[in-house]
């Protein structure tokens, strides 16, 4: 209690959401499948078109990740990431994320992923 009390960034400290410490984060045996797909470019553009990403390609990764084995932060994981630019940078931006835990949904959102419940 006195940890999560000094470091007064897991509320509520007297039933705190998310484990502490949560890093460094492990998971062996994890597992995950994916599938490259092409999607409509015009359904790319709109769901890019509030972020300050360019549209790059109509080919996003649909994906499923299983981090049960995780003795820190047991959870199962699914998102949908699209191909994109910013400025002269080329990359992976998360545009979807599910997450079945509500401690990993939580500590993903600190980190700046786009974590939703699969509920």
């Amino acid at each position: 209690m006195t940890k999560i009390m000094k470091a007064g960034n897991n509320m509520p400290a007297q039933a705190p959401l998310v484990p502490d410490p949560v890093l460094p984060y492990s998971c062996k045996n994890s597992r995950t499948v994916y599938a490259i797909c092409e999607a409509d470019e015009a359904t790319l553009r709109h769901h890019l078109s509030a972020t300050p990403f360019e549209y790059v390609n109509n080919l996003c990764m649909v994906y499923v990740n299983d981090f049960t084995e995780s003795p820190e932060l047991p959870y199962m994981d699914a998102g949908i990431i699209f191909t994109v630019k910013y400025k002269d940078t080329y990359g992976g931006y998360y545009m979807y994320e599910w997450e079945d835990d509500d401690a990993a949904i939580e500590t993903g959102r600190y980190w700046g992923y786009p974590k939703n419940s699969d509920t």
